[in-house]
């Protein structure tokens, strides 16, 4: 898919994130006993690292310009994706 150059950033981290998930899927069916918790612990430190300035940088610059196009909700409400606090939770 053809993209204006400024996304590729963007873009390259959806795939780092989307393999982290999937590491983190299969962790959770490990027979390894520590397998899901240093996953868990690198999710927690890649989402603090990584996710978070992703997250930042698509409210900032992306979603205010999502909310012009002509099939965006028409709530007023600007959508957030990073108000989760992720660092304290566990996995399940």
């Amino acid at each position: 898919m053809k993209r204006d150059p400024r996304l590729r950033p963007l873009s390259g981290d959806h795939h780092h994130a989307l393999a982290l998930a999937r590491r983190a899927s299969l962790a959770a069916t490990d027979q390894n006993p520590g397998a899901l918790e240093d996953t868990w612990d690198e999710v927690v430190q890649r989402f603090d690292d990584e996710l978070t300035p992703h997250f930042e940088i698509e409210e900032r610059f992306l979603l205010p310009a999502m909310t012009t196009w002509p099939y965006a909700t028409s709530s007023n409400e600007q959508p957030s994706i990073s108000g989760s606090d992720w660092s304290n939770s566990a996995p399940v």
